[in-house]
This record gives structure tokens, C-alpha cells and sequence, in this order.
């Protein structure tokens, strides 16, 4: 009603609730798209894949050490 008296033409206020309409439908959309792409946690799951390689590759090297030897336990 408040558009009708303010463009003086139903035809002009029926279209721009239609647009006001079409726009508010594609913000929700991608609002939902963008919540279900942050819900997988992508960033969390490459952290812990780059987390989970530095560990292995601390245990390797961890498993490939030669005793020191002032170590206690390795004296005869």
C-alpha cells in the first residue's frame, strides 16, 4: 500500500516487491551455503592433516635416533 501511494502505479509496486523479494530469496540461499560449507570445517581439517604430517614425521624421526651417549639407560 505505502509503495502503491508512493510510485502512483500498482504495476510499479507490485515490481519492485518482486524484486525486494527475489533478492532477500538469493541472500537466504547463499547464506545457507555458505553455513553448510563452514559447518564441514574445512579449515579445521586441513589444520589437522598439516598437524597429523608433522607428527609422523617427528615419530620417523624419533624412531631413526641414535641413543646419545651420556644416556643413562644405554651404559653398560
Amino acid at each position: 500500500w505505502a509503495l502503491t501511494l508512493a510510485t502512483h502505479s500498482i504495476g510499479i509496486a507490485l515490481a519492485v516487491l518482486v524484486v525486494l523479494h527475489l533478492v532477500l530469496v538469493v541472500a537466504i540461499w547463499f547464506a545457507i551455503q555458505r553455513a553448510l560449507r563452514q559447518a564441514s570445517f574445512p579449515a579445521t581439517r586441513h589444520e589437522l592433516r598439516a598437524l597429523g604430517g608433522e607428527l609422523r614425521g617427528h615419530v620417523e624421526r624419533f624412531q631413526h635416533a641414535t641413543p646419545a651417549a651420556s644416556d643413562p639407560e644405554q651404559a653398560p
